[in-house]
Protein backbone atom coordinates (compact mmCIF):
# COMPACT_ATOMS: atom_id res chain seq x y z
CA UNK A 1 0.00 0.00 0.00
CA UNK A 2 1.20 3.28 -0.86
CA UNK A 3 0.55 6.23 0.99
CA UNK A 4 0.52 9.63 -0.94
CA UNK A 5 3.31 12.65 0.42
CA UNK A 6 -0.41 14.81 0.87
CA UNK A 7 -2.09 12.28 2.88
CA UNK A 8 0.78 12.52 5.62
CA UNK A 9 1.45 16.29 5.24
CA UNK A 10 -2.16 16.42 6.24
CA UNK A 11 -2.09 14.19 8.99
CA UNK A 12 0.90 15.80 10.42
CA UNK A 13 -0.50 19.45 10.61
CA UNK A 14 -4.22 17.92 11.90
CA UNK A 15 -2.00 16.14 14.76
CA UNK A 16 0.42 19.66 14.91
CA UNK A 17 -3.14 21.27 15.80
CA UNK A 18 -4.70 18.68 18.17
CA UNK A 19 -1.49 19.15 20.38
CA UNK A 20 -1.40 22.81 20.12
CA UNK A 21 -4.70 22.96 21.07
CA UNK A 22 -3.95 20.37 24.27
CA UNK A 23 -1.13 22.40 25.22
CA UNK A 24 -3.26 26.04 25.56
CA UNK A 25 -6.10 24.13 27.57
CA UNK A 26 -3.76 22.54 29.92
CA UNK A 27 -2.28 26.46 30.37
CA UNK A 28 -5.33 27.45 31.24
CA UNK A 29 -6.23 24.68 34.04
CA UNK A 30 -2.93 25.82 35.60
CA UNK A 31 -3.50 29.15 35.29
CA UNK A 32 -6.82 28.56 37.39
CA UNK A 33 -4.89 26.77 39.43
CA UNK A 34 -2.01 29.09 40.87
CA UNK A 35 -4.96 32.01 41.07
CA UNK A 36 -6.17 30.26 44.16
CA UNK A 37 -4.73 31.68 47.68
CA UNK A 38 -3.19 29.27 50.19
CA UNK A 39 -5.47 29.25 53.35
CA UNK A 40 -2.79 29.50 56.44
CA UNK A 41 -4.43 27.77 59.67
CA UNK A 42 -3.43 28.66 63.35
CA UNK A 43 -4.13 26.40 65.82
CA UNK A 44 -5.73 28.44 68.84
CA UNK A 45 -2.57 28.24 71.07
CA UNK A 46 -0.34 29.44 67.78
CA UNK A 47 -2.72 32.27 67.59
CA UNK A 48 -2.50 33.12 71.39
CA UNK A 49 1.55 32.77 71.16
CA UNK A 50 1.46 35.07 68.17
CA UNK A 51 -0.92 37.58 70.42
CA UNK A 52 1.47 37.32 73.20
CA UNK A 53 4.53 38.33 71.09
CA UNK A 54 2.95 41.12 69.68
CA UNK A 55 1.56 42.62 73.16
CA UNK A 56 5.01 41.91 74.39
CA UNK A 57 7.21 43.71 71.60
CA UNK A 58 4.52 46.51 72.09
CA UNK A 59 5.35 47.28 75.83
CA UNK A 60 9.19 46.99 74.93
CA UNK A 61 8.51 49.65 72.65
CA UNK A 62 6.53 51.52 75.41
CA UNK A 63 9.83 51.64 77.67
CA UNK A 64 11.51 52.79 74.08
CA UNK A 65 9.46 55.58 73.86
CA UNK A 66 9.29 57.21 77.30
CA UNK A 67 5.42 56.12 77.75
CA UNK A 68 4.06 56.31 81.10
CA UNK A 69 4.86 52.98 83.18
CA UNK A 70 1.35 51.00 83.47
CA UNK A 71 1.15 48.66 86.32
CA UNK A 72 2.06 45.67 83.68
CA UNK A 73 5.28 47.57 82.71
CA UNK A 74 6.29 47.97 86.49
CA UNK A 75 5.54 44.65 87.16
CA UNK A 76 7.80 42.68 84.78
CA UNK A 77 10.42 45.21 85.38
CA UNK A 78 10.33 44.39 89.06
CA UNK A 79 10.39 40.76 88.05
CA UNK A 80 13.62 41.16 86.16
CA UNK A 81 15.16 43.00 88.60
CA UNK A 82 14.10 40.52 91.43
CA UNK A 83 15.87 38.06 89.03
CA UNK A 84 19.18 40.18 88.42
CA UNK A 85 19.20 40.50 92.32
CA UNK A 86 19.80 44.74 92.28
CA UNK A 87 17.11 47.08 91.10
CA UNK A 88 17.27 48.06 87.61
CA UNK A 89 15.78 51.34 85.20
CA UNK A 90 15.31 51.03 81.78
CA UNK A 91 16.35 54.11 79.18
CA UNK A 92 15.79 53.88 75.53
CA UNK A 93 19.06 55.19 73.84
CA UNK A 94 18.74 55.56 69.78
CA UNK A 95 22.32 54.29 69.33
CA UNK A 96 22.34 51.22 72.08
CA UNK A 97 18.77 50.49 71.60
CA UNK A 98 17.54 49.45 75.61
CA UNK A 99 20.03 50.37 78.42
CA UNK A 100 19.95 49.20 81.81
CA UNK A 101 21.17 51.26 85.19
CA UNK A 102 21.60 49.69 88.38
CA UNK A 103 19.95 51.71 91.01
CA UNK A 104 21.11 52.95 94.46
CA UNK A 105 18.12 54.35 95.92
CA UNK A 106 20.16 54.98 98.93
CA UNK A 107 22.98 56.90 97.25
CA UNK A 108 22.13 58.15 93.54
CA UNK A 109 25.70 58.62 93.02
CA UNK A 110 26.53 55.00 93.12
CA UNK A 111 24.16 53.50 90.30
CA UNK A 112 26.19 52.66 87.20
CA UNK A 113 25.10 51.35 83.43
CA UNK A 114 25.57 47.76 82.68
CA UNK A 115 28.23 46.99 79.59
CA UNK A 116 26.72 46.39 76.55
CA UNK A 117 26.66 42.59 76.45
CA UNK A 118 25.25 42.71 79.63
CA UNK A 119 22.57 45.07 78.52
CA UNK A 120 21.47 42.40 75.73
CA UNK A 121 20.76 39.60 77.96
CA UNK A 122 18.48 41.61 79.88
CA UNK A 123 17.18 43.18 77.04
CA UNK A 124 16.19 39.64 75.76
CA UNK A 125 15.34 38.12 79.42
CA UNK A 126 13.27 41.12 79.60
CA UNK A 127 11.28 40.06 76.63
CA UNK A 128 11.24 36.41 77.70
CA UNK A 129 9.52 37.67 81.12
CA UNK A 130 6.64 40.21 79.54
CA UNK A 131 5.88 37.17 77.57
CA UNK A 132 5.53 34.74 80.53
CA UNK A 133 3.62 37.91 82.31
CA UNK A 134 1.55 37.93 79.52
CA UNK A 135 0.12 34.40 79.06
CA UNK A 136 -0.03 33.94 82.83
CA UNK A 137 -3.14 36.91 82.41
CA UNK A 138 -4.71 35.65 79.42
CA UNK A 139 -4.72 32.15 81.36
Amino acid sequence: MVIPDLQIQNILKAYSRQLSLRSKISKEKNEKNIIQKDKISLSAEGKKMWLIDKIAKEIIMQIGNGGERTDTLNEVLNRLSEEFGHPLEVIKENSKGLVFKVVDKENEANSMFLPQSENERLEKRLFEITKAYIYQQLS
